[in-house]
């Protein structure tokens, strides 16, 4: 179905909705980065539908894809290991003023004094 699918999207303007013998393996190794998602299906094949129907291109754009989506993973694992880090300091912060209730006291002070 998700074949269908694309080759529908992908091939809409040419060879009839159907993929040509030459990019079906092609085909197959994007759907795979597509993840059975229509949407991404569907937007992926939308750009393709633009693109020579050409081993070459299709490559290239295959390439393009999957450093993308290891550019992106690479990102998000960052992202969680600097929201594991906050919480981290927040709550060492958060144990710091409720084991050491004077803390809040000795800032509130000194914010008097100074002004």
């Amino acid at each position: 179905m998700a074949f269908e699918l694309f080759s529908k999207k992908a091939f809409r303007h040419e060879f009839n909705g159907c993929c040509p013998e030459e990019l079906v393996k092609l085909s197959y190794e994007i759907l795979k980065k597509c993840r059975g998602l229509p949407l991404a299906i569907g937007a992926i094949a939308g750009l393709l539908s633009r693109k020579k129907k050409v081993q070459s291109k299709w490559k290239e754009f295959l390439m393009i894809l999957i450093l993308s989506s290891k550019q992106i993973a690479g990102l998000l694992s960052r992202k969680k290991k600097i929201q594991f880090e906050w919480k981290r300091v927040l709550n060492d912060i958060d144990f710091e003023f409720k084991t050491n209730p004077q803390l809040g006291v000795v800032d509130k002070f000194k914010e008097k004094r100074c002004r």
